[in-house]
């Protein structure tokens, strides 16, 4: 099952405030996560992805994923199998002066 959200960071969104997008998902592995950054970003939106009370992506919490004009594609394997099934993506502006969407993916398989 493959699902498509955006999120729109705004330039008042801070670490500290940001933007927040919660993306339900179904009971099933994650298998595939893209996010794609469009031009003009110019690394200044931050993207982390949390499931519960744990950022997940990037695995190391103290780093976040950006880029400009590029899809951060990666392939994964992580059980969604207790309730809530979603993950939450925050974003954030690091002194950018326009607002961006970032269009976030995700490939969900059955565990069956």
């Amino acid at each position: 099952m493959y699902y498509e959200f955006e999120i729109t960071v705004k330039t008042d969104d801070t670490k500290d405030k940001p933007a927040i997008l919660k993306c339900p998902l179904v009971y099933g592995i994650l298998r595939k996560v893209n996010l794609q950054f469009p031009a003009g970003v110019h690394r200044v939106t931050k993207i982390a992805i949390w499931r519960w009370e744990r950022q997940i992506f990037p695995t190391n919490p103290e780093n976040i994923i950006t880029a400009d004009n590029f899809t951060v594609s990666f392939e994964e394997y992580l059980p969604i199998i207790e309730t809530p099934f979603n993950v939450v993506v925050y974003g954030w502006n690091d002194g950018g002066s326009h607002e961006h969407t970032i269009r976030c993916s995700f490939t969900v398989i059955s565990n069956s």
